[in-house]
C-alpha cells in the first residue's frame, strides 16, 4: 500500500511538473512575443525620432564648448581659440558647421570691418536648456558642484534645476512615458500590445 501510495504521489508530480513546464513556455513564447512587439514599435516610433540630427550636429565635444562660449559672449575666432584650446581647424570646422545648420551668424564686425563675428541665431539660443540640463546633470552625476554657478542677472540667484514636466505641469520619469502616435486622433500609445498584457498577466500567476 505504502509503495503504490508513491507511486501514485510521484506520477501526481510528474504531471504537475510537466503541466508547469508546459505552462512557463508558454509565458516564455508569450514574453518573447512582447519583447519582439516592444522592439518593433520603438524601431517603428524611432524613424520618426528627431533626436539622430541633433546629435549629428551637436552631441560632440568641441560643438557644446564653442556653443557654451558663444552663450557666454564669445563672439570672435580668436576669443573662442584663446578661451577653449581648441586647434585652429577644428574650430574653424565647426563654426563652418553650425553657420550652415543656422546655430550660429556669420557676419562682419560693425565696429572692426575687417573681422567676423559669430552670433546665436534664434535656433542656437533655443538650444539653452539643452546646455544647462547638461551641466546640472554633470554637477549632479559626474563634476559635483561647481564653484562658478549659473545665474539670472537680474536676480544674481542661481538658476532652478530643469525637470522634464507633462502638459499638467507634473515632473514626469521615463516610467511614466510612451510611444504616441501624433497623427492618431485618439493618441494610442504605440507600444501597448495584447501579447504584453497576456505575457505579464501569466507572469504573475507564477510570481
Amino acid at each position: 500500500m505504502v509503495a503504490l501510495t508513491l507511486r501514485l504521489l510521484a506520477s501526481a508530480a510528474v504531471v504537475c511538473f510537466i503541466r508547469a513546464a508546459e505552462d512557463l513556455s508558454r509565458t516564455v513564447s508569450l514574453s518573447n512575443d512582447a519583447s519582439s512587439g516592444i522592439v518593433e514599435a520603438f524601431r517603428a516610433a524611432a524613424a520618426h525620432c528627431p533626436l539622430s540630427p541633433a546629435i549629428e550636429l551637436i552631441g560632440e565635444k568641441w560643438t557644446i564648448l564653442i556653443l557654451r562660449g558663444s552663450m557666454s559672449g564669445l563672439r570672435h575666432f580668436e576669443e573662442f581659440q584663446a578661451s577653449l584650446g581648441i586647434a585652429r581647424n577644428i574650430l574653424s570646422n565647426r563654426l563652418v558647421r553650425l553657420v550652415q545648420a543656422g546655430v550660429l551668424e556669420r557676419r562682419r564686425d560693425p565696429v572692426d570691418r575687417r573681422r567676423i563675428i559669430y552670433e546665436l541665431t534664434a535656433m542656437g539660443a533655443d538650444l539653452l536648456p539643452t546646455l544647462v540640463a547638461l551641466r546640472q546633470w554633470s554637477e549632479k552625476w559626474l563634476a559635483g558642484p561647481s564653484r562658478m554657478i549659473l545665474a539670472d542677472k537680474r536676480s544674481g540667484k542661481p538658476l532652478q534645476e530643469l525637470v522634464a514636466r507633462d502638459h499638467a505641469g507634473r515632473a514626469v520619469s521615463p516610467a511614466d512615458l510612451t510611444w504616441v502616435d501624433a497623427e492618431v486622433p485618439q493618441k494610442a500609445p504605440v507600444r501597448t500590445s495584447a501579447a504584453a498584457s497576456a505575457a505579464q498577466s501569466l507572469a504573475a500567476d507564477y510570481s
